[in-house]
């Protein structure tokens, strides 16, 4: 992109740009990503898309990331409350499996050249003053290097009663509620012992709840019972795994207790025992720990809420990758979408035959391109000689032509939504490849909002995770800590998708459903990057441009 370009395109925006002030909320609006209010991050698209419309069966629990940062301005944070205010290129390589950077954990001894978020999500702003933009967030639990001797106490930091602290790379915080310099305190401590582990492709274990509770410290075996009717024939009962109902029942120990963060913290929990909302029957789970305690086995996540493992079918995570497409692999590649096909040889007829030896369904193949159209079908020869039925795959095509405004080496992505792919771009060179799952109504809004509108726009957040919920035809549904999201319009995004394994075929609310282990690695590829530490990024100019992505039929 030129610079030109982008001086007047973010000029503009920062002008129109304003935060709005709204209750405090994790979630995104109903119908995961249904139509929703613009993000407000210092600067968004390339091409400001028009505004989006309300689906009116969707109860919204939140209007995505910029209600999150709006509402992050509306705490106290530290700033003195008359001056308080509601907010919201370098080249790097291609998509790879290998891990983002793993959060920043606090040290118990505590560091005062590090800040540390203690509750909840902490949030940046560009510059030493509470009505500048917000530029990311830290979760609680992870910890930043702090720039210079200590805290900026002229100008606009006189708004900060403790002094507005710069970070690295960039940005200001302003220490409050919800973050510390120095030693971290117990619940932050907690909080790092939960975030992501590197360990698994999402950083999180997952399941479907079967009406569990969240507990907000370890019950005894006298609460459990109170609170669980019937909790004595749950446990004596084995449930047969069910995939449709999200998997099999783990009751496996952990093999040990709490740590002693961990024991210390639940310990010292006052008030209410369970979360109001609780794991309702479907609710999708994420956490990172679990621990034996009281008899049970709990799940512990990432807020700190406790569920007994005991009522949560385990769903696997979809093995189904993308192509890296830079050494090796080259497009054309056709996609075993529907089911395993078998391969077929070319015996002398001039007539494709069907072999015993099978495609499996979910694998990648090369074609050559050349197509032989016969009475029994339409038939593409793979670059091993045999050939495979058209109508059994789609077919991953590299012919794109760069958006306006894309410049010869900058990253953009190209999604399909009826083909069901997507490719990675720098300039006009292919890089990485994955299917996805695209909007359940096809191409456009749809009737009830859930499908995946074509045009061309540029991220503007990014998260390592988010939470999305609402209801739909009258039932909630919530997905706890989905995984890798770039939103690029309003609410709709590009994410990892662990709770289905049907990619190809329509499946979302409107997003871009990604395989998980794809997710991770284009999470990691697109712009901005995520700095060290933390939890969330929002794009701006010239610091952290947002990749294109754009969206066809």
């Amino acid at each position: 992109m030129t610079t030109a370009y982008y001086k007047k395109l973010f000029g503009a925006i920062a002008r129109v740009s304003a935060a709005r002030p709204l209750a405090f909320m994790l979630t995104l609006i109903g119908a995961s990503c249904a139509p929703a209010k613009l993000p407000e991050p210092a600067s968004t698209s390339k091409a400001p898309p028009p505004p989006a419309t309300s689906d009116p069966t969707v109860v919204s629990f939140g209007q995505g990331p910029q209600d999150l940062v709006s509402s992050l301005s509306k705490q106290d944070g530290g700033q003195k409350k008359e001056d308080q205010a509601s907010d919201p290129k370098a080249k790097s390589t291609a998509p790879s499996e290998a891990s983002p950077s793993a959060p920043a954990e606090p040290k118990a001894g505590g560091d005062p050249s590090r800040l540390t978020a203690v509750a909840q999500f902490e949030k940046i702003n560009q510059k030493p003053d509470s009505k500048s933009p917000v530029i990311g967030v830290i979760r609680a639990g992870q910890s930043v290097r702090i720039k210079g001797d200590g805290p900026l106490r002229e100008g606009f930091a006189t708004q900060c009663a403790a002094g507005w602290y710069a970070i690295e790379p960039r940005g200001y915080v302003c220490p409050g509620s919800r973050s510390s310099v120095g030693t971290p305190d117990l619940k932050a401590r907690a909080a790092a012992e939960v975030l992501p582990s590197e360990s698994s492709v999402i950083g999180f274990r997952v399941g479907h709840s079967i009406g569990a509770p969240i507990y907000l410290r370890i019950p005894t075996k006298a609460e459990q019972r109170a609170t669980e009717p019937g909790l004595d024939d749950h446990l004596a009962r084995e449930l047969p795994p069910d995939d449709a109902a999200g998997g099999a029942v783990d009751k496996t120990p952990a093999g040990s207790p709490p740590s002693d963060v961990l024991a210390q913290y639940f310990a010292q929990v006052k008030g209410e025992l369970v979360d109001k909302v609780g794991a309702f029957d479907g609710r999708k789970l994420a956490w990172s720990r679990e621990f034996d305690a009281e008899g049970r086995t709990w799940l512990v996540t990432p807020d700190l809420g406790l569920v007994p493992k005991d009522k949560v079918r385990v769903k696997p995570v979809p093995a189904l990758a993308g192509v890296d497409l830079r050494n090796g692999p080259k497009l054309p590649i056709a996609f075993f979408w529907l089911k395993d096909s078998p391969k077929y040889q070319d015996n002398g007829s001039g007539t494709p035959q069907p072999s015993t030896e099978m495609w499996p369904r979910h694998s990648y193949i090369q074609v050559t391109g050349e197509v032989l159209r016969k009475n029994t079908g339409t038939f593409l020869k793979a670059r091993d000689g045999t050939y495979v039925r058209r109508d059994a795959v789609t077919v991953i095509q590299g012919k794109d032509k760069r958006p306006k405004g894309v410049d010869e080496d900058d990253k953009w992505v190209s999604v399909r939504v009826t083909h069901g792919y997507l490719i990675a771009y720098e300039g006009d060179t292919p890089v990485y490849t994955t299917a996805i799952s695209p909007g359940i109504e096809g191409v456009g809004h749809g009737r009830r909002g859930q499908g995946t509108r074509p045009g061309t726009h540029t991220i503007v957040w990014k998260f390592r995770s988010w939470q999305m919920a609402g209801e739909e035809r009258g039932k909630e549904w919530i997905v706890d800590e989905v995984p890798f999201v770039a939103f690029y319009k309003g609410n709709f995004g590009l994410h990892g998708a662990w709770w289905h394994n049907d990619f190809g075929r329509p499946k979302s609310h409107g997003c871009v459903n990604i395989p998980p282990a794809a997710a991770k690695a284009l999470f990691s590829w697109i712009e901005p990057d995520v700095p060290e530490g933390w939890y969330g990024v929002a794009t701006y100019y010239p610091h952290a441009p947002g990749t294109v992505i754009d969206i066809r039929p």
